[in-house]
């Protein structure tokens, strides 16, 4: 009978015990845990972001903005980092979920667009990229209000694209799928029209404007003429595009031969040709010309119709 008793309790005792053995375990995890998160991913790989992103319906409600956060796997795995795990892109979304940490900012999408600075693979295409025209950074340890003043001042664009503007993001081809890379190089103007307003508009001319808004092949793109990562102000005199470089840049593999200055007397009018042909006083006559008679139409026009 006192046996009995005992273990009852002692099973009395362990009970009543659980609540603060329970809560003590809750404090210690609150006030130690780096992520205060819901659940910890099974993996920093495809397999654990997937558990939430590879839901068709999973979006993101912004006040009155739905945008999905949906990946495709099959997209992921057709592009250039199929072996590469999400964090390698995504460093400030480690193992948790949901990400508390970044919630309210757009920061995260800077710092995957920036990620392939930690790649090997991609060091010197980055270290061009810091040294164009397109680098987002200033003189080290200056501010970022400084910089912004900086480039302000020389006309510089405030805002300048990151590697993922123009490389996008889950569907980067790699270099042997040939096809994709067609395809992205048909949208040059496209990419670099979405800053170079301006540019990609008059990128007209009959030769080669023309002949790359018809999906000619070797036709050039942007890139072909002004550089990759390493793009520069025509002004400079390291640019492709700077006169002292333009027989070079003209004559390159798979472009023309037998460049000479002569030859690049028609190079202005690669961007050049509206404005050419708008100033033109021949153009400017027959311009206001049929102005004139298709007002006289109208006139004519008006009389009938009054009649």
């Amino acid at each position: 009978m006192r046996i009995r008793s005992s273990i009852f309790v002692l099973c009395l005792a362990a009970v009543l015990a659980l609540p603060g053995v329970a809560y003590a375990a809750k404090a210690t995890k609150d006030t130690t845990s780096t992520y205060a998160l819901d659940f910890t991913l099974p993996t920093a790989g495809k397999s654990g972001c997937m558990v939430c992103h590879g839901d068709p319906n999973l979006v993101k409600v912004a006040g009155e903005v739905t945008s999905t956060i949906f990946v495709s796997v099959q997209q992921l795995d057709s592009s250039a980092h199929k072996a590469d795990l999400c964090t390698g892109c995504h460093l400030d979304f480690a193992y948790t979920a949901p990400h508390d940490n970044v919630k309210g900012t757009t920061d995260w999408k800077s710092v995957a667009k920036l990620s392939c600075k930690n790649c090997k693979d991609h060091k010197p295409q980055f270290t061009e990229y810091t040294a164009g025209a397109h680098s987002p950074a200033g003189k080290p340890g200056e501010a970022a209000a400084v910089t912004l003043a900086a480039r302000r001042a020389t006309g510089k664009p405030l805002q300048v694209p990151l590697c993922g503007d123009c490389h996008s993001s889950h569907s980067i081809p790699s270099k042997e799928d040939t096809a994709a890379r067609a395809v992205y190089r048909s949208r040059g103007v496209q990419i670099c029209g979405g800053c170079h307003t301006v540019q990609a508009n008059n990128y007209n001319d009959y030769y080669h404007g023309a002949a790359y808004q018809q999906g000619a092949a070797d036709a050039p793109t942007c890139w072909d003429c002004h550089g990759t990562h390493l793009v520069l102000p025509t002004s400079d005199r390291r640019s492709m595009v700077n006169e002292r470089n333009l027989v070079d840049t003209c004559g390159q593999d798979g472009c023309h031969v037998n460049v000479d200055e002569d030859f690049l007397v028609y190079a202005k009018f690669i961007h050049g040709r509206t404005q050419m042909v708008a100033s033109n006083p021949i153009r400017k006559f027959y311009d206001s010309a049929r102005i004139g008679i298709e007002g006289v139409f109208k006139t004519i026009g008006s009389w009938f119709g009054r009649g």
